[in-house]
């Protein structure tokens, strides 16, 4: 598959996952679709530390990391006007979308192609 092009438009893409195979999964695809690098963080308080090297162009976050709270990284993205969609297995999407109103969606488990359009959407 052709890379969409995001490099340019996401510079550096930070993303929030517990799971280290879906992360690594969605590193190194958003790589292969053109961006141009990916931080990792495991859990809410390393993405927090991750958003003040002031880098960070979008992100792609899970709200359920184990014990941690991902609606504090999704608070500090929206303070830092920074674009980010929310990976989820939930199945309750409408209070998913009420926590973060006017923020993708993406379901677990996706495809290349629903990454793509996602990671757009934060173009």
């Amino acid at each position: 598959m052709e890379k969409s092009g995001f490099a340019g438009r996401i510079g550096h893409l930070l993303v929030v996952e517990d799971s280290a195979l879906l992360a690594m999964d969605v590193e190194l695809t958003a790589i292969d679709l053109g961006v141009e690098s990916v931080s990792v963080a495991p859990g809410a308080l390393d993405a927090l530390q991750l958003l003040e090297g002031g880098d960070v162009d979008a992100a792609l976050i899970d709200l359920f990391l184990g014990g941690e709270d991902g609606l504090l990284v999704a608070e500090r993205l929206r303070e830092l006007d920074i674009p980010f969609a929310v990976m989820t297995g939930a199945s309750d999407l409408e209070w998913l979308q009420a926590q973060v109103p006017g923020a993708p969606i993406l379901g677990k488990p996706f495809t290349r192609e629903r990454l793509a359009e996602t990671l757009e959407k934060l173009c």
